[in-house]
């Protein structure tokens, strides 16, 4: 099982359905089961639950396994019954979840929380790739932002003209893995910050999100406000 968490929105959706697309090169019969299909993606089965009635996550989990799932995408997990089914899916095939919390840390302790301490140290949890989306900042209307603590100034948006006419603003979508193992795997909520360190040194101490996104910031690149 892997996990990808972050907020709503268009950024999330983009790293879930780019995972699915990689998983047809990998998985003989993938499945992704979703609240609301946002994209179509060929050769994959999709399930629409806002579409079949008196369905659930858990039922149409449990028939993609009938139906022999080497791969199955659930979009969104967002209670512990659901939870429950994609680890016992893990078992048996590759599972891929988003869960709409803001950090790894804090899908981690919602986790353990929830009771599922046991299969978290079983190793089914194989990471959690951490989403953040941030808006890019307008050329034409950056002003300054106080920041306490920080070293170098940082901006935001104004509002220009040019800003105002846009549907939505662009942003930069800012990513961060954060593999799991048995070795390392929290058995408390307490744990999760100690076990997230170590699996930062798995990867040889990479540059955290954190860090990814004030040196954008620092940069003028992206709001700082955010």
């Amino acid at each position: 099982l892997v996990l990808i968490s972050g907020p709503m929105g268009p950024a999330i959706s983009g790293v879930y359905y780019s995972a699915i697309e990689l998983a047809k090169a990998y998985c003989r019969a993938p499945f992704s089961i979703e609240m609301h299909a946002l994209v179509n993606i060929s050769k994959v089965v999709q399930v629409e639950l806002s579409r079949v009635e008196e369905t659930t996550m858990y039922e149409q989990i449990t028939l993609a396994l009938k139906d022999s799932a080497d791969f199955i995408g659930a979009f969104p997990l967002k209670d512990r019954a659901t939870a429950e089914i994609i680890f016992l899916a893990a078992a048996k095939a590759s599972l891929l979840g988003v869960i709409h919390q803001g950090s790894a840390s804090a899908a981690l302790k919602w986790l353990l929380r929830n009771g599922f301490k046991s299969p978290i140290r079983a190793g089914l949890l194989k990471g959690i790739i951490s989403v953040v989306p941030v808006s890019k900042l307008c050329p034409h209307c950056q002003i300054p932002v106080d920041a306490p603590g920080l070293r170098f100034p940082i901006y935001t948006r104004q509002g220009c003209a040019k800003c105002l006419s846009m549907d939505t603003l662009p942003y930069e979508t800012f990513l961060e893995w954060h593999p799991m193992t048995k070795e390392i795997a929290p058995a408390e909520e307490g744990d999760v910050e100690v076990a997230l360190e170590k699996s930062r040194a798995l990867l040889n101490d990479p540059p955290t999100l954190k860090e990814k996104v004030l040196d954008r910031a620092r940069k003028a690149e992206i709001d700082g406000s955010e």
